[in-house]
């Protein structure tokens, strides 16, 4: 099933330090590379176009595009980040999931297999080296049927890489938050959740 969610912007917000506010690197959607291609993604951003996956089947190659610079609506600024889900039929039948990263996507043909992970490339990557409290942006979400659209947050520090959903090995976990959208919001609308610690050590990336 297709649905479509578009952000507007992110910006990690630490209301104890007021005058000094943690920004994701291009949260504002304003810099994209490959325009017009269907490997367009926003600078320091990826999706399926830019996966990693460990079979001969190279999944990047294959893949849908599920990731668009939309400029007709965006909230602030020129543009903003428009997901869509793919129907998909050469890989088994499969639509696969509308994503995008600051990290990098390790792809699969079973949806079990898959998940996003922290590489030591820069570019799939985002170093933070304090506590934010809370995560805050502007959407706007077309589900279809059962479709739930969701924006997720991991901090870690450099013991071991990053990964959602998780392994199973969480020590390096410094904190994390999770906000899920299942109903239909044609206008844009602010959100925000926090982010729970559930370690004093401090994140690296």
């Amino acid at each position: 099933m297709k649905k479509q969610l578009l952000i507007g912007a992110f910006a990690l917000l630490n209301i104890a330090t007021v005058f000094s506010q943690t920004q994701i690197e291009n949260g504002t959607f304003e810099a994209w590379e490959n325009e017009g291609n269907d490997t367009e993604e926003p600078t320091q951003w990826s999706s399926l176009k830019t996966s990693n996956d460990d079979s001969w089947l190279n999944l990047a190659n294959q893949a849908p595009q599920v990731i668009w610079k939309e400029t007709s609506d965006p909230h602030g600024g020129s543009a903003c980040l428009k997901l869509k889900v793919a129907n998909y039929n050469v890989l088994a039948g499969l639509s696969p999931n509308a994503i995008a990263t600051n990290g990098r996507v390790f792809a699969s043909t079973t949806a079990s297999d898959a998940y996003v992970y922290t590489d030591s490339d820069a570019q799939w990557n985002t170093p933070c080296t304090d506590k934010p409290d809370s995560l805050i942006g502007w959407y706007k979400y077309i589900p279809q049927g059962s479709d739930k659209g969701k924006v997720e947050v991991l901090f870690h520090n450099s013991s071991s890489i990053g990964r959602l959903p998780a392994d199973g090995t969480t020590s390096h976990h410094i904190g994390s938050g999770i906000l899920e959208f299942t109903s239909t919001q044609s206008t844009w609308k602010r959100f925000s959740f926090p982010i729970n610690y559930t370690s004093a050590n401090l994140p690296s990336s």
